[in-house]
């Protein structure tokens, strides 16, 4: 296991030093891509961590339902530029902490968990703890599954809680 600082510059060994450059893996490099192009809001380089056929699923949601075709699922990078920008336009200030990566035998899956501090555009504030699945492939992000509190989200993001 190995963190992040909350701005995701440095990594740290999980008693809190810096670790060395050849201790942190190429996937977990893109990880740490991937959170600093985020807080930055900056859609360019997040869509650039992506392979051509991307998928990013969000298994659990507002409605309760967790069977295929019931979450939303982005797949390709015209459908993820899309959702990361309306993202984008509806979170206003993000940050993060404790930012914990765990590296999976063979080291291209990362698991992450987090926690996310927004302020959204409408100035409703929105926290909460997520848990990441980055699969990488070739150097950049294959899937991306992205699990969290569907209820705090859907109330932060204006979304219907409970069946559809």
């Amino acid at each position: 296991m190995s963190r992040l600082t909350d701005d995701a510059t440095i990594f740290l060994s999980a008693d809190g030093t810096p670790l060395e450059e050849a201790d942190v893996s190429p996937a977990e490099r893109i990880v740490q891509r991937f959170f600093l192009a985020a807080l930055a809001k900056d859609a360019l380089a997040t869509m650039a961590l992506y392979t051509d056929d991307s998928v990013i699923e969000i298994p659990f949601n507002e409605s309760g339902r967790t069977e295929e075709g019931a979450y939303r699922r982005y797949s390709g990078l015209a459908e993820i530029t899309l959702f990361t920008e309306q993202s984008h336009a509806a979170e206003g200030e993000m940050g993060a902490s404790d930012i914990e990566l765990h590296r999976v035998e063979g080291g291209n899956t990362i698991f992450v968990e987090s926690r996310g501090h927004i302020v959204m555009s409408s100035g409703r504030e929105y926290r909460n703890r997520y848990v990441f699945r980055f699969d990488i492939e070739g150097g950049s992000i294959r899937r991306l599954r992205e699990y969290y509190n569907p209820v705090t989200s859907g109330l932060a993001f204006g979304r219907k809680i409970g069946p559809a």
